[in-house]
């Protein structure tokens, strides 16, 4: 599918987070964008804010700031999830799971 336009699963414009609103911002994201299909690795050092981000895509945070799209509409665009089981009792069909 080289050089088709994939579909936007993340945009982020302009997010701030802070946990209280004394304290400076513990993220700033000018720009972060996610095509469908794409994968991405969060690197950082501890406290930096990598589950953080996650937590605001996931709607468990709120952020302050957001000029583009807010997490929640981000949110409702992946599907839900589905439960796998896994281990000595998991169906033939689990196919997720690796050993």
């Amino acid at each position: 599918m080289e050089g088709a336009r994939r579909r936007t699963m993340i945009d982020l414009q302009d997010v701030r987070f802070r946990w209280r609103p004394q304290d400076a911002p513990v993220l700033d994201i000018p720009s972060f964008t996610v095509a469908a299909g794409e994968r991405v690795f969060l690197a950082g050092p501890s406290g930096s804010g990598k589950t953080t981000l996650l937590n605001l895509l996931g709607g468990v945070a709120q952020a302050e700031a957001a000029a583009s799209r807010s997490t929640a509409s981000i949110c409702r665009r992946f599907p839900a999830p589905r439960a796998t089981r896994c281990g000595p009792n998991a169906s033939a069909s689990s196919s997720r799971c690796s050993t």
